[in-house]
């Protein structure tokens, strides 16, 4: 009996999604006897990406360590800009006497770090600005105490946990990076849909010739498995196109859970 696999728009799969999406057709796959349904060239030209796809995955994770440093850069950089700023919005205050001790302390501690520039200035020469800051804050009392009066030091702390958290995370980035070997993903990407095209024509056109095997279990599982991943695209889809400014929000793809692969 012909059968029809289903497919999924492999193009719309995000980089850290496509392993694991392939992961869970191999899983699948090693359930059934790809020799007895006639399949066994195409499976094992899909199987050969299994250590392709390994790779590529430690590849997505190295970059997504890149693209958290970013992240943490800007908020480290609204971060000090703010302190900055609300210290200048107290500057009016100076005449009261309970406010001008607290500013003249914090304004002059940044003014000698030159906070202003903080935020401009490269990546490594920002970090090494606010660790002397930082560690220069710790031994002034008097500004630790007009942070507090500002309702600035939950932001100084954050301000300075951002700055650890992007130094270690792009230290690990670099550390990957001089380590690895060069991985072309865009081509990974294609030569492993091709493969997995291949093996899916492969069971319908089997599936018409062989009439005596029955490959509707077969089919039945990856169907199960591409329309999952095709119905939380489309929901994605539908979900960008209304919130534009959202988009970077979204979450990957859950992996389909191994109870309904195992069904």
């Amino acid at each position: 009996m012909k059968i029809k696999i289903n497919r999924i728009p492999y193009k719309q799969l995000w980089n850290n999604e496509f392993p694991v999406m392939y992961g869970q057709v191999i899983t699948i796959g090693k359930r059934y006897d790809m020799v007895s349904l006639h399949l066994e060239k195409s499976w094992n030209a899909l199987i050969a990406f299994e250590a392709t796809m390994e790779s590529f995955g430690v590849y997505v994770r190295k970059n997504e360590k890149l693209t958290l440093a970013g992240k943490l850069d800007a908020e480290r950089d609204m971060l000090i800009m703010l302190v900055r700023r609300v210290t200048d919005a107290f500057e009016a205050g100076v005449v009261f006497p309970e406010i001008g001790p607290h500013y003249e302390a914090l304004s002059k501690l940044l003014d000698k770090h030159q906070a202003r520039t903080i935020a401009r200035d490269s990546r490594s020469a920002e970090t090494e600005r606010l660790l002397l800051l930082e560690k220069d804050l710790q031994g002034n009392e008097v500004a630790r105490e007009a942070l507090a009066a500002f309702g600035l030091k939950p932001v100084a702390e954050r301000l300075f946990d951002a700055n650890r958290e992007y130094e270690a995370t792009f230290n690990e980035y670099i550390d990957q990076k001089s380590s690895e070997i060069y991985f072309d993903m865009v081509q990974a990407r294609k030569d492993c849909t091709d493969a997995l095209n291949r093996f899916f024509d492969a069971l319908q056109y089997c599936s018409e010739e062989y009439e005596n095997v029955d490959y509707q279990p077969a089919a039945n599982a990856f169907n199960l498995l591409n329309d999952y991943y095709t119905r939380h695209l489309k929901a994605r889809a539908s979900r960008r196109s209304k919130n534009s400014d959202k988009a970077e929000e979204e979450a990957p793809i859950e992996p389909m859970p191994e109870v309904k692969i195992n069904n």
